[in-house]
């Protein structure tokens, strides 16, 4: 699997988006949220601002340090696809009776990140935009 990593998605009047501008690989989850996402924060942007440059800086500035912990995080989450190690596949054999106890259910909200899905996999990034002011990260349910 591919990541794409662009130190900039725009030059000028020119945008890319999607996996295009930061394909985040199938292990990361991400491809269609981020894409669409990416777009509906693109019109946002371009409607808030009369300057296209701003516009695309901002709309870059909101969006990327979620892209960054997408792709930062994809290839320790392939693990949920794909097992390295003996040790690896007797874990995953033993998840299903690990998640019946309550140390086992905590191991494995962090191995899964729990956290991070609730910070950044959740989020309502275009909300977030439109309303700095926002306590909760993720949008209505």
């Amino acid at each position: 699997m591919e990541q794409v990593r662009m130190p900039q998605w725009h030059r000028g009047r020119v945008v890319l988006v999607g996996d295009s501008a930061w394909c985040v690989t199938l292990y990361a989850g991400m491809g269609v949220s981020s894409g669409l996402t990416g777009a509906d924060l693109l019109g946002t942007m371009l409607e808030r601002h009369d300057d296209v440059e701003t516009a695309l800086t901002e709309w870059e500035r909101a969006l990327r340090p979620y892209i960054d912990h997408y792709q930062d995080g994809a290839f320790s989450d392939r693990k949920i696809f794909m097992v390295d190690s003996h040790p690896e596949t007797v874990f995953r054999r033993a998840l299903p009776k690990l998640a019946k106890t309550r140390l086992g259910g905590r191991l494995i909200e962090r191995v899964m990140r729990v956290d991070d899905i609730e910070k950044f996999k959740n989020a309502d990034i275009v909300g977030r935009v439109l309303d700095p002011g926002r306590t909760s990260v993720a949008g209505p349910a």
